[in-house]
């Protein structure tokens, strides 16, 4: 996600399984970005909601970065897009520790 930039859950795990996986996502298991999405939605964007970093409209699907997150805009480039040496999101336990 980029500045001021809203997406919906739907893109942004299309976007997540691109890096992860980098290929098109055309080449990518439907199944592996739906488990993205799946991770997003119960797991990760409820987390970044809680510390202010993202703002999540369930009706619309919609995704935005808040104040912030666009403070923190550059931890998320480093930390949360960099797959080359973690785990990806899909695949990181999520606890209901929030």
């Amino acid at each position: 996600m980029h500045r001021h930039h809203v997406v919906t859950l739907a893109d942004l795990a299309d976007e997540l399984a691109v890096k992860e996986h980098g290929m098109t996502i055309d080449g990518i298991p439907a199944d592996a970005v739906t488990e993205i999405y799946l991770s997003l939605y119960h797991c990760h964007v409820p987390k970044l909601v809680d510390a202010n970093i993202v703002e999540y409209d369930q009706d619309q699907d919609l995704v935005s970065i808040t104040a912030d997150g666009t403070a923190a805009h550059g931890w998320f480039e480093e930390e949360i897009f960099d797959f080359s040496e973690r785990p990806s999101p899909s695949r990181l336990t999520c606890t209901d520790e929030r």
